[in-house]
């Protein structure tokens, strides 16, 4: 790196001709690289460059799920989808917050927790997964919960909020059609 009185500049190369491809000159205009054409003539076209970087954008079809009332230690399951609206994947992960009425259990989860979700393309549909809330009330009680999807490249997470009571009426047992 060359330091001068304006600023600093860099320089990149060419490793066959060693002339001056790409600078950086932090006095011309801040974080604007140029490319250096070299002519014929010996003399170099200055072009400057300008990058665009696109971040995830993850989004739920909903930012509620109430369960209702459900029979104690019966599986009640619901689907949400999980929409990347970006031109990048997104790598993303379900983070669970703290779950109200009893601790050591887990009376909602996710499924899947983690995944990829590929880039949407140009003029498509945005790219979408399901994901399959459960929730298994363990008590006559209310239950809340917050899930969190968070992309691992920094994007704004997504939060679903959770509710459901368990409940000893059977009138709220599910009955399973093979």
């Amino acid at each position: 790196m060359k330091r001068t009185a304006e600023g600093a500049v860099l320089a990149c190369r060419c490793a066959e001709s060693h002339q001056q491809l790409l600078a950086y000159d932090d006095s011309a205009s801040p974080l604007l690289p140029t490319v250096l054409l070299p002519l014929l003539c010996s003399e170099a076209l200055v072009v400057p460059l300008r990058a665009i970087v696109t971040v995830p954008e993850l989004q739920l079809s909903s930012s509620w799920v109430d369960f209702g009332t459900c029979f104690v230690n019966q599986q009640t399951s619901r689907e949400i989808y999980l929409m990347n609206l970006s031109s990048c994947r997104s790598y993303w992960a379900v983070l669970m917050g703290h779950q109200s009425a009893i601790k050591e259990a887990k009376d909602f989860v996710v499924s899947p927790s983690s995944g990829l979700l590929e880039a949407r393309p140009t003029n498509a549909p945005p790219t979408s997964i399901t994901l399959e809330v459960f929730f298994t009330p363990r008590s006559n009680e209310l239950y809340e919960s917050t899930m969190v999807v968070e992309g691992m490249l920094g994007e704004k997470s997504c939060a679903l909020r959770l509710r459901g009571q368990g409940s000893y009426d059977e009138t709220f047992m599910e009955t399973h059609q093979l």
